[in-house]
């Protein structure tokens, strides 16, 4: 009677490539969660032009314009007095 296990020891040569795929479907996969926005700022003689983009998290894309107009504002105010007396 002759035992065996039945597993047998293999090298696979393409083992790293499938690895490297998976390692690269998964840097990818999490990339997609990831968000991303621009903001852009024009300053044309006295008006102010704010705009931006996003992927997704428009929620807290909004609540950071909403902050970045509300600290305009509050500079504008400061200059606003300004602009009126060489007007």
């Amino acid at each position: 009677v002759i035992g065996s296990t039945g597993l047998q020891i293999k090298a696979d040569p393409g083992i790293p490539f499938v690895y490297t795929g998976f390692g690269l479907l998964m840097l990818g996969v999490l990339m997609s969660y990831v968000s991303h926005s621009q903001i852009w700022a024009l300053e044309k003689g006295d008006r102010f032009y704010i705009g931006g983009k996003t992927n997704r998290a428009l929620v807290t894309f909004e609540r950071e314009l909403i902050e970045i107009l509300e600290q305009v504002g509050e500079s504008s105010q400061t200059v606003e007095p300004l602009l009126a007396k060489s007007a």
